[in-house]
């Protein structure tokens, strides 16, 4: 995990529990969108979150699983370009990004029977005694039975009422989160309120009545949120231009003065009721600009990530943009430093994203002397085209065997206030470069142990203490150390999943037995049904960096193989699912059944088009697999 990647993980976890996080919500959505820009295949951008996980959370109460899927964030647009084409093409209804904490709120026959946190998407915590001291736990009418997303916030007026008694308040956000958060039922709770903006899930009987969402969010409304008819226009708006944009910046402006808003929400009125009863709708967020400038590009300086990429800094003349001088920006990546044909001469639109990350919002000239990377500036290697990166794919490159230890330290030994920087000094001293793990392991250096408690030194003492002492640790997290390409969080938990199998990977790399032995073989080609072929095909790759996990106390007895378990058979997938590919997988193997690649003994095939002309519809019709689609299968075999 990078140092990038660690931050945000950090600040979601405050940000979604005690709220306690320092960072605005401009601020770190920011921080996600360098992320995306700077590595796009990051395993933290696939989960719901980026990276808080629910069983982290220490607010009070019970976790349950989202009845009507899984309850995710808004995809954002800064500009009329980035709006999704659909929203520009159709009435839509326009409504207050609030940044308070959402909440889903479960009624049967009008009546409130559950309230829980977003959490990670899968699994909420309940809050619902905290939730009737907000609201009233019945509605008006008795007809409604299903699900309200909505957002706890306090206004800046009650925050004042609210600061008055609890002088040390930071903001309305961190004020709500923390009653929230709280043990116990705060009468401060008094200070907040629920703003409900959208119907997430319709029981069956219910449709027939209000089978227009927007309608039934209106209704709903009326009977919880105080002047609600501010928070949503009464009519719809077209999105033909940008000019149109700006005319909503007034309801922002007004909505703002009222409430922490950092944005408007776009919704397209139609309706998608799953079997499930999971109202689906198409809605992105838009933020409105930051402050603006012109400016020239003097160079671009290339620099290799941890991931051995090759990541560009665009130096520009400097400009002043939200009381600070900027002189470099992100360049994002290499396919877009070449798509943009920037370089020296360049002249660019240059923003604050969120008044934290330099951003270059548009390319207004071209320049003439576009240059790539060649080299590896570390190893002089050639730079090869992975994705839209520019990658040294020498495994033995001083920056992959920097990162690599890196890595390694930040999982298995991490030390607070032990950055990386500090590391290669102490490494350097001790070694004259920074080691690689198998070096640094073997030697086991006794340098430190002397070293006086609250030095930088003693820091490093706790590291090799960490680093050297026998306890165990979880398999997943053995796996993350090691760094293979493509096992972040969600694939070194897939293959964590099959202990004996990795297993047999370590004893295989240190025979020396790898590809071409008849067990690799058969191991690989296992592996490639149960955790992917791409994945299997870079365990395949790595198998020296695999070898690793002897230097590691690994506890296997935590994990468990599905080979070992009484299988309901093995499902393949193909098309689109509701939720991300990896958590339906998750909720597959909890099932009982294998996720698997199609073969011949595959009984079931997962598929949002049974009728397409795609090679694994052929090969289920050739095997008389059962083609199905995902809320069928739901519903008649999970």
């Amino acid at each position: 995990m990078t140092e990038l990647e660690r931050k945000i993980e950090q600040a979601a976890q405050k940000y979604y529990t005690d709220g306690s996080s320092e960072l605005t919500d401009a601020e770190f959505d920011a921080l996600v969108d360098q992320l995306r820009s700077e590595n796009p295949d990051s395993e933290l951008l696939k989960t719901v979150g980026w990276g808080y996980k629910v069983s982290n959370d220490n607010t009070p109460g019970q976790k349950y699983i989202h009845k009507y899927g899984k309850a995710g964030s808004l995809d954002k647009a800064y500009n009329f370009d980035e709006i999704n084409l659909m929203l520009t093409m159709s009435e839509v209804d326009i409504s207050a990004k609030l940044d308070g904490l959402s909440v889903v709120l479960y009624y049967e026959s009008g009546k409130l029977v559950q309230a829980l946190t977003r959490g990670d998407g899968t699994f909420g915590i309940d809050i619902t005694l905290k939730v009737m001291k907000i609201i009233d736990d019945k509605l008006h009418d008795n007809w409604f039975s299903g699900a309200i997303r909505g957002e706890i916030i306090m206004s800046y007026d009650n925050f004042n009422q609210f600061k008055k008694v609890h002088p040390e308040a930071k903001n309305p956000r961190n004020s709500a989160a923390g009653l929230i958060n709280n043990k116990q039922v705060s009468e401060d709770l008094r200070f907040v309120e629920i703003i409900p903006y959208s119907v997430v899930g319709i029981e069956p009987e219910v449709r027939t009545d209000h089978s227009d969402e927007f309608e039934t969010i209106f209704a709903v409304r009326k009977f919880i949120a105080r002047n609600f008819s501010k928070y949503v226009m009464g009519s719809r708006s077209r999105i033909y231009r940008e000019s149109y944009l700006e005319d909503f910046s007034k309801y922002f402006e007004a909505w703002s003065a009222e409430y922490p808003i950092d944005g408007l929400v776009l919704t397209m009125p139609n309706v998608d009721l799953a079997n499930n009863g999971e109202v689906k709708q198409d809605s992105q967020a838009f933020k409105f600009k930051s402050e603006v400038a012109k400016s020239k590009v003097v160079d671009i300086e290339w620099n290799m990530s941890k991931t051995n990429y090759a990541i560009p800094r665009v130096k520009i003349e400097p400009v002043q943009l939200a009381g600070t001088t900027v002189n470099y920006c992100t360049g994002y990546n290499a396919q877009y430093i070449s798509e943009n044909n920037l370089g020296v001469g360049a002249v660019v639109e240059v923003e604050k994203r969120g008044e934290i990350i330099p951003n270059i919002n548009k390319v207004i000239a071209v320049s003439n002397c576009c240059e790539l990377p060649k080299f590896c500036p570390h190893c002089n290697c050639e730079l090869r085209w992975e994705g839209v990166h520019l990658a040294c794919t020498n495994p033995t490159c001083a920056n992959a065997t920097t990162q690599d230890t890196m890595i390694w330290t930040n999982i298995l030994a991490p030390v607070d206030n032990l950055g990386e920087s500090l590391k290669e000094k102490f490494f350097i001293e001790v070694f004259g470069k920074v080691p690689s793990i198998e070096v640094l392991m073997r030697e086991k250096p006794s340098a430190y142990q002397t070293a006086p408690e609250g030095t930088q030194a003693y820091r490093m003492k706790q590291m090799f203490d960490k680093l050297f002492s026998r306890n165990k640790v979880d398999l997943v997290t053995a796996i993350k150390a090691l760094n293979i390409p493509r096992f972040g969080d969600v694939n070194s938990a897939k293959l964590a999943d099959y202990p004996e199998h990795v297993k047999r990977l370590v004893r295989i790399s240190l025979d020396g037995s790898c590809a071409d032995g008849v067990e690799a073989a058969n191991l690989f080609d296992k592996l490639s049904k149960l955790i992917g072929v791409a994945n299997t095909e870079s365990l395949e790759r790595n198998m020296d960096i695999v070898s690793r996990l002897q230097f590691i106390n690994v506890d296997w007895s935590e994990n468990q193989t599905y080979d070992n378990k009484e299988s309901r058979g093995k499902v393949a997938i193909t098309g689109k699912l509701s939720v991300k590919r990896s958590d339906f997988e998750k909720e597959l193997k909890e099932a009982g059944y294998v996720p698997s690649e199609i073969s011949k003994d595959t009984k079931f095939l997962i598929t949002d088009n049974p009728n397409s002309s795609s090679s694994k519809n052929k090969k289920a019709d050739a095997w008389g697999i059962v083609k199905i689609s995902e809320q069928q299968f739901r519903k008649e075999y999970m």
